[in-house]
């Protein structure tokens, strides 16, 4: 069985500077580092449930769980289901993902949060501001989707 103390899902290119400086730490310290991407993640998520690979820790940076065939999610529940641990256990990002749930969450729990209007995607194309929503906002404001990830759809 191959074995990783530390595991990264990046997609963003090998050659970044993160992960060139998290690969030379892991070295530094007598760490096994695994860079997990597009090209190897079926195959690690296969070695995790073969039991022909263990990853003890995983940052991960990839994981999209509004997407039920994203193959990042599915290697974060492998890591989890065989042992390991990953930076932001999956079953808490995946209720954190949507960010209308998670701000009643907040809500709920008494942490105080911004004004905030959550416009649900079955309400019509032409929803716009009332005077009184504008005002409690404030200027500017930041309009974005309830789930999604890399800034895409923020206003």
């Amino acid at each position: 069985m191959k074995r990783y103390d530390f595991a990264l899902a990046w997609n963003s290119g090998p050659k970044e500077k993160f992960v060139a400086w998290t690969r030379k730490e892991c070295s530094a310290r007598g760490l096994k580092f695994l860079l997990i991407t597009e090209k190897n993640v079926s195959g690690v998520i296969d070695g995790l449930e073969k039991n022909s690979i263990k990853i003890q820790f995983m940052l991960d940076n990839e994981a999209d769980y509004n997407d039920p065939k994203n193959a990042f999610a599915r290697l974060c529940y492998a890591v989890k289901d065989t042992g390991g641990h990953v930076v932001c256990d999956p079953d808490d990002a995946r209720q954190a993902a949507n960010k209308a749930v998670a701000h009643y969450d907040l809500v709920k729990a008494g942490i105080p949060v911004p004004y905030t209007i959550v416009v649900r995607n079955w309400e019509p194309d032409d929803f716009s501001l009332s005077n009184e929503e504008k005002r409690k906002l404030g200027s500017p404001y930041i309009i974005k989707p309830a789930s999604g990830l890399g800034e895409k759809g923020v206003v």
